[in-house]
């Protein structure tokens, strides 16, 4: 009986440190959403709001997730976040038709502060190039939160401890027929001296939309997602 226990004990051990391990070490999420694996209904393609959580709300918190363990520099690395502003059918938009009073953490976003691009070396990944506005943050250790980092992709592999930085966006200006995607990434250097980017897969990236999903997409709410958050989308440049 004892060797059970003990093996019981191992196995469960093993469990948890895989699942912490499958779980991204960057994440963005949006709580509230509605997690959709094939948003627009046609399962022979993926489109940029496939497989993931969507919002349509005017009002949400964006929070980015990083997994402990990539926290060797928290208060001194620099984190981006973009805000890419596309067409409801994962076209670039026009900066034109954007209302200049977005907010982010209650500061109004005029259209002069929107860049037209892609940010430095991360993928296109089919949303890129268009306008987005970038964002730059720091962790703080106070934003710590024990097991409170989970797959926002699949929440079955369990959570493990983090930091979450979050955004309060209010969006009331876009249009009706308008999204914004957002990436979460940074920039590191190797023992060698030449930068890379690091940055959340893109099925773990988030998103806001004015429209409904198909009702075949919601199938998935069955297996528990109703409540995740963020929206992510296949890596795919």
């Amino acid at each position: 009986m004892r060797k059970l226990i003990q093996l019981f004990a191992l196995i469960s051990l093993t469990l948890v440190a895989s699942n912490a391990y499958a779980i991204p070490e960057l994440q963005l999420n949006i709580p509230g959403g509605i997690y959709v694996n094939d948003f627009d209904g046609d399962s022979s393609t993926v489109g940029p709001f496939d497989e993931g959580i969507v919002t349509n709300a005017s009002n949400f918190n964006l929070q980015a997730f990083l997994k402990h363990g990539l926290d060797a520099n928290v208060g001194a690395q620099t984190y981006y976040i973009s805000t890419a502003l596309l067409n409801s059918d994962g076209t670039a938009a026009d900066i034109g038709s954007l209302i200049p009073n977005i907010s982010i953490n209650g500061t109004p976003i005029g259209t002069a502060s929107w860049i037209y691009g892609t940010p430095s070396d991360l993928p296109t990944h089919g949303v890129f190039p268009t306008y987005y506005y970038p964002i730059t943050f720091n962790y703080s250790t106070g934003e710590f939160v024990a097991n409170g980092i989970f797959n926002i992709a699949d929440a079955s592999e369990g959570s493990t401890d983090g930091y979450i930085h979050t955004l309060s966006f209010n969006i009331d200006s876009i249009g009706a027929n308008q999204a914004l995607v957002f990436d979460l990434f940074a920039y590191e250097t190797n023992p060698s001296g030449k930068s890379k980017v690091i940055f959340a897969p893109f099925s773990h990236n988030a998103t806001t939309t004015s429209h409904t999903p198909e009702p075949a997409s919601l199938t998935l709410l069955g297996l528990g997602l109703l409540g995740l958050t963020g929206l992510g989308r296949k890596k795919r440049k």
